[in-house]
């Protein structure tokens, strides 16, 4: 607990410059409706046909199917019935090819549109995911989570060379700078393709400072529980109050949830191959292998929030 105290007391007096150039930085950074279909019953349907077709001229006039159609209902009421769930059916697969299309279209239109833009975008996102990264990983060095076999320490604005204001690893910065590129994008394709509302898409200044705000804490407050002794389960059922909560406040986006979801599941199988990869060659360990033997799980949520 002295450790912690001392920490907590470092921390405490270079804490509101930090924060203030993360979000500032990160601020630059940042500048639906479900259908349910029913099965159709087994039984032959009860409709006009006539009606049907004269709906499919009106929309169709010159369609060949339209036209065969119109004789098979002259002829034999069975078979235009099959002959008109045949025809739907068709179109239905037809406008399922087009909505997915249209949503890779969406998507490439996004980077194609302005590719200065695009390149501006590609360049200052990792730049501030590699620049800033490192500091909110630092939190966990600090305290204790994890150690790096040979750690860079900067003392930065702090006085006390136990207790550097950043210690970090030479592949730290780049593989935070690619984290920032992935999320960067995932957002921009997929706020594109399922056409996220702009408000969403566009939060104000506030909500973005408030928003990396909490995922600070978060991290934050993921460190000072470990140093303090909770225990996994306490640990990971705080993490995943927060995350839920912070997915629901920020953003409650099909394209952030997904996002999220895929920081999730991807960040630690990452960590599990670099740790395994890196192994006695300047890499770094969890003091506390888990349930996994590489991590506590409680650090999947702390990746969810990190899409938010």
């Amino acid at each position: 607990m002295n450790d912690v105290s001392v920490c907590c007391g470092v921390m405490t007096k270079r804490k509101l410059t930090f924060v203030i150039v993360v979000h500032l930085l990160l601020l630059v950074a940042s500048s639906s409706s479900f259908g349910f279909i029913i099965s159709p019953t087994k039984t032959k349907p009860t409709i006009n046909i006539a009606q049907h077709v004269r709906r499919l001229r009106h929309s169709d006039p010159f369609s060949r199917d339209v036209t065969r159609i119109s004789f098979i209902v002259t002829r034999h009421n069975d078979n235009a019935i099959e002959a008109l769930t045949s025809l739907s059916s068709s179109r239905s697969n037809d406008n399922d090819d087009e909505n997915k299309n249209n949503f890779v279209t969406k998507m490439k239109s996004a980077i194609k549109t302005n590719p200065t833009r695009s390149l501006a975008f590609t360049i200052l996102i990792t730049l501030c995911g590699a620049g800033l990264g490192p500091f909110l990983d630092s939190y966990h060095s600090a305290f204790g989570v994890l150690k790096y076999d040979k750690p860079i320490t900067f003392q930065l604005w702090g006085s006390d060379p136990t207790h550097p204001a950043l210690i970090t690893a030479w592949w730290v910065p780049e593989l935070f700078g690619l984290a920032g590129f992935i999320i960067g994008w995932l957002y921009i394709l997929l706020d594109e393709g399922l056409e996220t509302a702009n408000d969403k898409k566009i939060p104000s200044p506030p909500e973005i400072l408030v928003g990396i705000s909490f995922f600070t804490l978060q991290y934050w407050l993921s460190g000072i529980m470990y140093a303090s002794g909770y225990d996994r389960t306490a640990i990971f059922g705080v993490m995943t109050a927060l995350s839920v909560g912070g997915y629901i406040k920020f953003d409650s986006t099909k394209a952030g949830l997904i996002t999220s979801l895929a920081t999730a599941v991807g960040g630690p199988l990452i960590e599990a191959g670099l740790i395994t990869f890196l192994a006695g060659s300047g890499g770094y360990h969890y003091t506390d292998l888990g349930e996994t033997g590489y991590f506590p799980l409680w650090i999947t949520p702390v990746y969810f929030l990190g899409g938010p």
